[in-house]
């Protein structure tokens, strides 16, 4: 099956050269990579498929990106941003401590893993070794890899003892075996109230279990 590789170039291909891009554009193209990266449809994430659904010109969607490689890059790291944001001190988080930015992060990514969109995208990745050989490697350093860090991070500045184990613990009671039961079409998705119960379960096992220091992490 075409799964558009060729599109791909060497690693260090010069960038176009033209007029600066436009941010609105560069936007819908996001929008619209998005949409069909997470349709399931492998063989239809090409250059040709964005630019049509983002209604712009092939040259428009070249001077953005310069391959189909950055912009599954940039659909990545817009997804890993977005959910890593719930992780982060800002003015609209001021009143939260460390524990409540985890369940915050939790819910987001537990949301995420139980998307439609997610699950497509993972079957699509399981059947296409054409897919995988790419875009696998490019999964794992910018989206898991990289909000791993980040999460250790906060366990870290949080006082954390082990905060690598901590955040791959996390990650692993929050993704559990109910994914693959939904994978395996053997469960349902779950809902929100069961989200969030995976969450705060996960939460209280890591933190709260034996030889655990969760206290720097709440407030009080």
């Amino acid at each position: 099956m075409n799964v558009s590789v060729s599109e791909i170039p060497p690693a260090g291909a010069a960038p176009r050269r033209g007029r600066p891009p436009d941010p609105g554009r560069r936007a819908a193209i996001l929008s619209a990579a998005r949409e069909l990266l997470f349709s399931g449809d492998a063989a239809g994430f090409t250059m040709e498929a964005v630019a049509l659904r983002a209604r712009v010109s092939k040259a428009t969607l070249y001077r953005h990106f310069p391959d189909l490689a950055a912009l599954a890059r940039a659909v990545v790291v817009a997804e890993r941003e977005a959910m890593t944001a719930a992780l982060e001190e800002s003015p609209e988080q001021a009143a939260a401590g460390p524990y409540e930015r985890l369940e915050a992060f939790g819910r987001r990514l537990v949301a995420f893993i139980a998307s439609p969109g997610h699950l497509r995208l993972h079957r699509a990745l399981a059947a296409h070794a054409g897919l995988r050989s790419w875009m696998g490697p490019l999964i794992w350093a910018e989206g898991i890899r990289a909000t791993h860090h980040r999460l250790a991070e906060l366990l870290a500045s949080a006082g954390h003892p082990e905060p690598e184990a901590a955040a791959e613990a996390l990650i692993g009671t929050w993704q559990g075996s109910w994914h693959l039961g939904v994978l395996l079409d053997a469960r349902p998705p779950p809902e929100p109230a069961e989200q969030a119960a995976i969450v705060r379960r996960g939460l209280a096992l890591v933190l709260d279990g034996p030889g655990a220091m969760s206290r720097p992490l709440r407030d009080g």
